[in-house]
This record gives C-alpha cells, structure tokens and sequence, in this order.
C-alpha cells in the first residue's frame, strides 16, 4: 500500500514561506473544532516550499502522491514519506497515536522492480499507541517483511541489498551484448519512543536511503571477444529525521500535538553508467549496430564504448525544516474567570513538556538537535497562542 493515499486527510497544516532554515513552515490552530488530526506529507512539503527549483517541483508527482527522480526509460526511484498525529474522540477513547511511514519504489527500463517478489522495494513504518506507550514497527522489503513487531523503546536496522533476482534487460537490439539492469543499495530505519511528560507520547523516525543503479547482472558477450560494465549511478542518498508528540491533557479538556522535520542533503543522479568491449578488429562486428559504439582507445585493450546512462546530476545542499502544531479545546468555557484557568492549567503542561525537551536535547547533535529545537519553539508558541484563545 502507497501510504501517499493520506493526502486525503484534512490536516491542519499550511506551509508558509521556508526558504531559510531558521524559518520554518508552521501552522496552529486553537481552536480546531473538525479536524482531530495533523499531517505531514513529504511530496506536498517540497511542492508547496517557496525557494526550491522548479526542476525539483516537477519530480513531484500528480497529487503530490510522490517525489521521483531519474529517468523511467532508464532508471527511475519514486518515495514518500507521511506522519500523522491523530487524537480521534480527544482524550480517553478512539484511535490516539502517531503515525509514520515512507515507501520506496523503483523502474529500471521501463518495468517496475519487484514485480516478481510482489512486493515495492522498501516499505518503513512506525506507529505509536498512546493506550499502549510502545511503538509498532514494521520493515518489508519487497513485499516480506524484515521485522514487523512491538518495540518498547527504540528500533535500528538497515539491510543491504542488489536486487539482482529482479534485473531487467538493457532493451537495445544489436547492441552486440545482453545485459540486466538493477537497483541496489542499503535502507534503514531508526525509530524511538519517547514520553517527555506521562502524560504525553513522542516518537522520533528516522529512515535511511543510500541507492544505486547499474548493469552487470547476466552479461552475455555475443559479438565481442570480451566486454565489461563500468560505473554506477547514485539514485538517491537521503535521510530525514521527524519528531512529533501528542499530549492529552484531560484535566483541561485539551490536547495538542507539534511536529518537527530535517533533512541532511538529498543527493541523487551522480555517475554514468558505460559498456566497453573488445572486438578484435579495426572494425565493430558486422551483426552490431555501429551507431551504438564510440571508438575509445583504452588502457586495458577495450576498443569500444557505449553509454547507458549519463543523468544530470541533483544536489540540493540545505532543504528547509517543517514544523507544525496543534491545539485542540474540546470545551472552552464561556465564563472568562474559568477559561483563564483552564488555560493556565494547560499552559503549566506544557511547560512540564518543554522542560523535558529542553532536558532531552543536551547532549544532541546533528539532526537529532535541530528537529528538538524546532518542536521546543512550537510548544513555546503554543503556550503564547494559548494565553490569547478566552478573548477569541
């Protein structure tokens, strides 16, 4: 299942203006009285992120249902990533918990990889119970899963993997050779559960994409005396942590929700992929297509070259953060003496909550640090925000 399909979802979250990273996209709301639920969806994020190219808001796909990159007639990588938190019948009954997924999905060829195991290339998901206080965590690859269990505090694993069982053919007549196409690489998952207060439920997601594509699998010489693969292509190299909690508060008929993104670089398309071989002749055999060769003269004897792929290279060095909140009241007092109070009742939790992120932070770095700075400056405005909703 594409968990792209939660675009569906009525989120209250805009993205404004987020061309520096100090600047955050950020949305809140106090008084929510539809919508229980907050989403994040990592294709919108980028469309809707002033400041980045158009070049990379058109490997956003229809709908925002994915990023892609590559070229689907050679080689192609398409992903997502959701997180949600939901606090469905408020605070005692009802689906409370939060929810993160990211799948990746490749072409090479033209064909999808994985058709024959049934299965997308990686599907990663971590969902926190607020009933439970654990996380359910699941890792498949190609459609089987690598775990799928109950995790009381934190998950880390990462594979490596080329899938050469699911290689396509380089579909080029007279080329003189055959040879399979694949993508390869290593994908993890680090996911934690956290509980700054009793009260509340964190989790912190962490997927992991190093990604490449090459040639190689099944080389069959048919024209030449010999004839080799070289090089590969980076698809994607990407990692992204995001932070979210959900903080019932009961005694003030209340809760709220924050979350927090960051992203290292995402690199993708650096490095070509060649054919060269060997032909024993001043001349190309006479069953090849010689439009397809270039005459090189190599240290090692090829005499001739044939470029598979040779992508334009992406890098973008800084993507902007995300962050969001959520405020919900679920019975505000009209009296303006009792709504003070429920106010300060709920302002004085979440203090306790920002103490206990501000605790968790020493001694963090990278983006671990970055995404707990972020959700600590949503919390503080949601204190400010608070403080103002009895003369709204």
């Amino acid at each position: 299942m594409k968990f792209a399909t939660l675009m569906g979802i009525i989120a209250l979250v805009s993205f404004s203006s987020a061309c520096k990273p100090s600047s955050p996209a950020s949305t809140s709301d106090v008084l929510a009285e539809e919508t229980q639920e907050e989403a994040f969806n990592l294709a919108t994020f980028l469309r809707q992120t002033q400041g980045l190219s158009e070049k990379i808001k058109k490997m956003i796909a229809p709908g925002d249902a994915f990023l892609y990159v590559g070229d689907k007639q050679r080689f192609d990588i398409e992903t997502n990533a959701t997180l949600k938190t939901q606090g469905e019948s408020g605070l005692f009954a009802g689906r409370r918990g939060i929810y993160a997924n990211q799948w990746i999905d490749a072409h090479v060829f033209g064909q999808r990889l994985g058709q024959k195991s049934g299965g997308q290339i990686v599907e990663l998901g971590a969902n926190a119970d607020m009933d439970q206080k654990s996380i359910q965590v699941y890792f498949r690859f190609l459609g089987k899963d690598i775990y799928a269990g109950k995790v009381e505090s934190r998950f880390e694993q990462s594979i490596v993997r080329d899938l050469t069982q699911d290689a396509v053919l380089y579909p080029v007549p007279l080329l003189g050779l055959k040879v399979g196409g694949t993508v390869g690489g290593e994908l993890g998952l680090v996911s934690e559960l956290g509980l700054p207060t009793q009260k509340s439920l964190g989790l912190s997601f962490l997927p992991k994409s190093s990604l490449h594509a090459s040639l190689g699998a099944g080389l069959q010489i048919l024209a030449f005396s010999s004839a080799e693969v070289r090089g590969k292509v980076q698809m994607l190299d990407f990692q992204s942590l995001h932070q979210a909690n959900l903080s019932p508060v009961p005694s003030q008929n209340a809760y709220y929700s924050t979350q927090a993104w960051k992203a290292d670089q995402l690199k993708a398309l650096d490095g070509q992929i060649d054919l060269v071989a060997k032909a024993g002749l001043s001349a190309l055999p006479s069953s090849v297509d010689g439009s397809l060769w270039q005459a090189i003269k190599d240290r090692l004897g090829f005499e001739w070259s044939h470029t598979v792929w040779d992508p334009e290279p992406l890098l973008i060095k800084e993507l902007p953060p995300f962050a969001s909140k959520l405020l919900r009241l679920l019975k505000k007092p009209k009296e303006a003496s009792a709504c003070q109070a429920q106010i300060s009742g709920l302002t004085s939790e979440m203090k306790a909550h920002q103490q206990a992120l501000e605790t968790k932070r020493k001694g963090q770095e990278g983006l671990a640090r970055e995404t707990l700075e972020l959700e600590i400056q949503q919390v503080k405005e949601l204190q400010t925000k608070a403080a103002g909703s009895c003369s709204l």
